[in-house]
């Protein structure tokens, strides 16, 4: 059961927001997240050291994007289940 004082439609659009933005950078970051080349003739040692930090950065960012997009839907499913806001341990 929803907590009476808990405006529900506000949280459900908030976490459809975060949602959409969500998804959004995880479809800009996308290449960031590529193989990067490691042809010596066109890239020094450091800029490939410089490029490989940068694509583990990127896959760690989607990562907790990945999961954050699993609590949104799971907060979103509890709201359409009318558990929302109830202790789920």
């Amino acid at each position: 059961m929803n907590h009476p004082e808990v405006d529900i439609a506000v949280i459900r659009e908030k976490l459809l927001a975060l949602d959409a933005t969500l998804r959004e950078e995880s479809a800009s970051s996308e290449a960031s997240q590529d193989t990067v080349m490691l042809d010596q003739t066109s890239v020094g040692r450091l800029s490939r050291m410089d490029a490989v930090q940068g694509q583990a950065m990127a896959k760690a960012g989607e990562q907790r994007r990945q999961l954050k997009l699993k609590q949104v839907a799971a907060a979103l499913q509890r709201i359409e289940s009318k558990s929302f806001g109830e202790c789920i341990e």
